[in-house]
């Protein structure tokens, strides 16, 4: 098992660093799509990973998680192969669908697996440490592409795409070289039909409700993938708006990179009350909408700076909380939380951007955040008084 961590860090790595990530708002104008067009593909592909999120993650426990692996990455690549070759709406469309659907496989999957490698070695207690480093060396390696990335698309709006072509390869072969724990093949395997399926998934989430502490983390996970994506994808856009030359872009993103991965270094010593994250999000977004360059960038390296540890953490106090056997099915539940917002807000900001500007919005966003935060704090104080 030790050859499926060396594969799944470097699968890891890859997968943070594909340079299309860096410029793809930009790639998706270039395509001449609006802001709107553009948010709504997400939308497509949320909507698909809905539906598909939970069924992959009990398919990838009942049968073999590397293989649903393989089959997600190479869904992943024809949406990839579709935006690089076409100019057609209706194409893009398909392609965020076929997104959606890898990504549902994939999510929850990988990490299952490996946690079980962890979980068969008995070492457990290592798993923060090692996702955090792969937090840390990914952010190091997307720093030095996101320094390229900007001069890359300058020399062809294609070529980020075709590169991420190339490395989906690799993330391939990783996954190809990597292997099924043990404790993975020992998992109970036998089929039920459809109303014995519906009662084990009620089951299992009576099990999260029940388990202390998941369903905030749920939460918690939910709010933080909704702002920090919405965060990082406009900045892109943002910043040039607000001033900034094109050409300088991609050092500034290289040294939020850093200072992410500076917080995924400081993940081993976190230990703060996740609710706190909303309130910071908050003050961060309320911020980011006074249109002052240098204030903009000072706040968003804060930001990225949280971004660091926040991933780690969140999973590794919710695989310490999850059995073996519902791993990627509860990991699927999860990820369908976290696409559920995207499927519902994400065209209301997308418009928000198109009609009011960036700035107005990340306002509109602050005070919701905030609002969110003040209305937990108060309903969780009256809990813990009428116990």
């Amino acid at each position: 098992m030790r050859d499926n961590k060396k594969y799944f860090i470097a699968y890891s790595l890859l997968k943070k660093s594909f340079p299309i990530w860096f410029v793809y708002l930009l790639f998706l104008l270039s395509k001449d799509l609006n802001y709107t067009e553009a948010i709504l593909l997400d939308s497509f592909a949320a909507a698909m990973s809905l539906i598909f999120e939970v069924p992959s993650g009990i398919i990838a426990d009942r049968f073999n998680r590397k293989k649903i692996l393989i089959i997600g990455e190479m869904i992943i690549m024809l949406n990839f192969i579709i935006l690089y070759f076409s100019n057609n709406y209706m194409l893009f469309i398909l392609g965020a669908l076929l997104s959606g659907l890898g990504d549902s496989l994939v999510s929850g999957t990988g990490e299952a697996l490996i946690y079980d490698s962890f979980k068969e070695q008995n070492e457990t207690e290592k798993f923060l440490e090692f996702t955090a480093d792969i937090n840390k060396w990914g952010f190091i390696t997307v720093a030095i592409v996101t320094l390229l990335s900007s001069y890359i698309f300058d020399l062809s709006n294609e070529l980020p795409m075709l590169i991420t072509i190339i490395m989906q390869i690799g993330c391939l072969f990783c996954i190809c070289n990597m292997s099924e724990p043990n404790i993975s093949k020992e998992r109970n395997l036998k089929k039920l039909n459809f109303i014995d399926e519906i009662k084990q998934q009620k089951k299992i989430i009576k099990k999260i409700v029940a388990t202390e502490g998941l369903v905030e983390i749920f939460i918690i996970y939910v709010l933080m993938v909704e702002i920090i994506s919405n965060i990082n994808y406009s900045t892109q856009a943002y910043l040039p708006y607000l001033g900034l030359d094109v050409k300088y872009l991609g050092g500034i993103m290289f040294l939020f990179n850093i200072a992410s991965a500076i917080g995924a270094k400081m993940a081993k010593k976190i230990n703060v009350n996740r609710k706190i994250w909303v309130a910071l999000y908050a003050v961060i977004l309320l911020v980011l909408s006074y249109k002052n360059i240098y204030i903009v960038i000072g706040v968003l390296f804060c930001s990225r700076f949280i971004n660091g540890f926040v991933w780690p953490v969140i999973s590794n106090e919710t695989n310490k909380r999850i059995e073996s056997e519902e791993r990627a099915t509860i990991l699927s539940y999860q990820s369908l939380f976290s696409s559920i917002m995207p499927l519902l807000i994400d065209p209301i900001i997308g418009l928000g951007f198109d009609n009011y500007g960036i700035s107005k919005t990340y306002f509109v966003m602050g005070i919701i955040a905030m609002i969110i935060y003040i209305v937990w704090i108060l309903k969780t104080k009256i809990t813990l008084e009428t116990r």
